[in-house]
């Protein structure tokens, strides 16, 4: 089955496209407010690589709308990785603008835990799986997951922490930030994750006739009580993140896909 994920991002490039075996990669600079700013890899193939040629340099304007990925994979030699970037299925070069903002569900690899911050904050880290089918190069389908970490703060922290567990499904608006941060070995890898402003339940089970239905209205009623959007908190982030690997793609040379 076939999550939702859909996010637009609007910035500046930070410098000129890079081309790779199957296209090109570029980041985009989000402003996160005056001080800060988030970047964004984008990962551009076939004709989409070949129309940005020319129209996108560094400082170039761009808004881009498509899937966010976050898939794990093996390296040529042998070591694993992660690469995270937007698959758009809309470029508009030479665009002004500064939007980061979508929505994204799956279900939960593991049951939510509270955390504090020192100043009394309640917050909690959950992973989701994502899940997307798609046609390869022979026609066929395929089927990838995306593991997504969100954060959520507040009330929507004691929400999530209450209600959810391990498998569920769940839905958030929200926006990717990135943060750099150094591995247990010391290399520098960049971490991104989704700051959620709304959750939702996100469940569905089979009816008789094979075809699949919302899930009990009790959730449905639930999830009217969610709390609404708590402003991010503009200080550092709490909670564990993915494996040490967990970094931007230094190229898709590796990549099996």
């Amino acid at each position: 089955m076939t999550n939702l994920n859909n996010f637009t991002f609007a910035g500046n490039l930070t410098s000129d496209p890079r081309e790779t075996k199957n296209g090109c990669i570029f980041t985009i600079a989000v402003n996160r407010d005056k001080d800060n700013a988030d970047f964004l890899p984008v990962s551009l193939k076939g004709k989409q690589a070949e129309y940005v040629k020319g129209k996108l340099t560094k400082g170039s304007g761009v808004i881009v709308s498509g899937t966010v990925e976050n898939v794990q994979y093996k390296k040529n030699d042998g070591t694993n990785a992660m690469f995270f970037a937007m698959s758009p299925a809309t470029v508009l070069c030479g665009f002004k603008s500064n939007l980061n903002n979508g929505c994204l569900s799956g279900n939960l690899t593991h049951d939510p835990e509270l955390r504090q911050t020192p100043n009394g904050k309640h917050v909690t880290t959950v992973s989701i799986a994502c899940n997307r089918s798609y046609k390869d190069a022979n026609g066929e389908w395929q089927d990838r997951t995306s593991y997504h970490n969100v954060v959520l703060w507040e009330q929507q922290a004691d929400f999530v922490c209450k209600n959810f567990h391990k498998g569920d499904g769940i839905a958030f608006v929200g926006h990717f930030t990135s943060r750099n941060y150094k591995d247990k070995n010391g290399n520098q890898r960049t971490a991104y994750e989704l700051v959620a402003e709304k959750v939702a339940f996100c469940s569905y089970k089979k009816v008789d006739d094979g075809t699949q239905a919302p899930a009990p209205a009790r959730q449905a009623a639930a999830a009217q009580s969610a709390p609404a959007a708590q402003p991010a908190p503009t200080y550092g982030n709490y909670g564990g993140y993915g494996a040490d690997d967990f970094e931007a793609v230094a190229d898709d040379e590796d990549l099996p896909f």
